[in-house]
């Protein structure tokens, strides 16, 4: 057995028993909320403004992107390659409604998320029963809402816990702030997220989440740091991500790019590739 391999092996063990080592939990001690609160606004303000989002009713995004080769394997039925390389997504903000078209080399995947429910289909068949295949649809859905709206998703759907200190991202110095996320990504009652804000520019420059939404996540954590940003419709959004495993493990995951974006065209989230 090879080094990868041997990564590999024990990753999977300690992730699939529930073994993981979580440090969210450490990091979100409460610190100021009041300023906290401060910096999350001024992100919503850089970001375009709380009154130019409420103006964004449904948005439709085009992706593609990559795989790591050795993070992706630790939780198959979340990363779902095969299926998971391009996608055309429909988001409506206000009400936490995401439909998503994901094509792969496998096939395709649809999958229709509300706050309450979660549909997903393979290939045209039949909604599946699987509650793996469920919990990772409502899961990943969730999270893409999040990373597709950043600091407005936050501002609606997350109560700012306090400041948590700093780190330089992209040659940044961020103020970091905890919040907790509910309801969290996935069938979940909660998650807990550091964020990481520009100081100078006010953006969103990396989010770390947990992952509470799967038994088999339970202890794990990712970030996504968000690059590239450029205005379309009055909003700043990123258009180039990239995303790590943390804990237990710290390992490459995924990086993808905006290919095009749209808002206010009416879509239905129940067909997100018309």
């Amino acid at each position: 057995m090879n080094i990868k391999q041997i990564v590999f092996a024990a990753a999977a063990v300690l992730l699939l028993t529930g073994c993981g080592t979580a440090q969210l939990p450490k990091l979100a001690a409460q610190g100021d909320r009041e300023a906290a609160e401060r910096i999350l606004r001024r992100a919503v303000d850089a970001h375009g403004g709380a009154d130019r989002w409420s103006a964004i009713e449904d948005v439709v995004v085009r992706y593609g992107g990559e795989w790591a080769k050795i993070g992706p394997r630790i939780q198959p039925v979340l990363a779902d390659t095969g299926y998971r390389r391009a996608s055309t997504e429909v988001v409506i903000p206000a009400t936490r409604v995401v439909g998503q078209l994901h094509e792969g080399p496998a096939g395709t995947k649809l999958v229709h998320r509300t706050p309450d429910s979660v549909i997903v289909s393979y290939d045209g068949g039949d909604p599946e029963t699987d509650a793996n295949v469920l919990d990772a649809g409502a899961l990943a859905a969730d999270v893409y809402q999040m990373f597709l709206t950043g600091p407005f998703f936050f501002h609606a759907h997350a109560i700012p816990l306090g400041t948590a200190g700093t780190e330089t991202v992209d040659g940044e110095l961020c103020d970091r702030i905890s919040v907790v996320v509910r309801h969290g990504f996935g069938r979940t009652e909660e998650d807990l997220a550091l964020l990481s804000i520009g100081r100078e520019s006010g953006l969103l420059r990396r989010a770390r989440i947990t992952l509470n939404g799967m038994e088999s996540t339970r202890g794990a954590e990712v970030d996504v740091t968000f690059r590239e940003h450029r205005e379309i419709d009055g909003i700043l959004w990123a258009t180039a991500y990239v995303e790590r495993i943390r804990a237990p493990f710290r390992l490459a995951a995924h990086s993808w790019r905006l290919v095009s974006l749209e808002t206010n065209r009416g879509a239905d989230p129940r067909e997100p590739g018309m």
